[in-house]
């Protein structure tokens, strides 16, 4: 199953893909019952923030550029 996730910097979509097990975590996760990175740890760590937040990585990486500044 993709989970399409829209970033909230850069307006464009990008899929997540989960197994059916992934997808029922996710689904514990949404629902309060855990922590992401407990529930969904092969997942990548962008990928687990796009879920999160919905924030792609190269976002992201220049949100972390900013606080540089």
């Amino acid at each position: 199953m993709d989970i399409i996730t829209k970033c909230p910097i850069c307006r464009k979509e990008h899929p997540v893909h989960l197994t059916r097990e992934q997808g029922l975590r996710y689904g514990d996760y949404r629902a309060g019952k855990g922590h992401i990175q407990d529930l969904l740890p092969a997942l990548s760590a962008d990928d687990r923030e796009r879920l999160i937040t919905g924030i792609c990585p190269e976002c992201f990486a220049s949100l972390g550029e900013e606080d540089d500044e």
